[in-house]
């Protein structure tokens, strides 16, 4: 089997040592469940404020980790696919569904209600969608992506991974907002930065 590796060196012979980039997304997706089993405790034992603080990075990881999905792997390998049916309207639908619950979820943080069915089916929808994802679209991304599309995941995924937003400079403030248009000029242009 042909791969890539994170690092930029791909493809490359399969090797479990090698970080990909369906890896480090696995990954991920388990920091993500961490992060929202510390909301779920935060909100049991009372401390709404670390709550709302812990949601917010979690949806911001959250979001920026399907916008990946959808503008980079789905871009992709949709050629690959009917990009309005099958795998990839699947994947898009379940992102939806995703963010109307994280709204669900921001709204009783905010008001500070009872959580637990809440998050209990955004945790059953991303665990469905997470496998989903594991075992269909990460594997063909892999097998078929451009070398200019995974340069541009390999790119986006190191801050991600670390927690820090992949389109914020270094050094910048958290909470610097990021103009819409810039997504597309990273997407673009990550191919040509030099992977570190």
């Amino acid at each position: 089997m042909t791969t890539h590796d994170i690092h930029g060196n791909g493809p490359t012979s399969a090797d479990p040592a090698q970080e990909t980039v369906s890896v480090a997304l696995e990954q991920h997706h388990h920091r993500l469940d961490d992060m929202l089993d510390r909301i779920e405790i935060d909100v049991e034992v009372g401390s709404w404020g670390e709550a709302r603080r812990k949601f917010s990075l979690f949806r911001r990881e959250l979001e920026e980790h399907m916008r990946l999905e959808e503008e980079i792997l789905l871009a992709d390998v949709g050629s690959e696919w009917q990009v309005n049916y099958g795998p990839p309207a699947v994947v898009r639908g379940d992102h939806a569904r995703i963010r109307d619950l994280l709204d669900v979820v921001e709204v009783g943080l905010e008001n500070e209600h009872p959580m637990e069915e809440t998050t209990d089916a955004l945790e059953a929808v991303l665990a469905e969608h997470n496998a989903k994802e594991e075992h269909l679209l990460y594997p063909m991304f892999e097998r078929l992506a451009t070398p200019e599309a995974y340069a541009a995941a390999t790119f986006e995924l190191r801050p991600l991974i670390k927690g820090q937003d992949p389109r914020v400079p270094v050094g910048a403030p958290a909470d610097l907002p990021v103009p819409r248009d810039s997504l597309l000029h990273i997407h673009r242009s990550a191919a040509h930065v030099p992977v570190p």
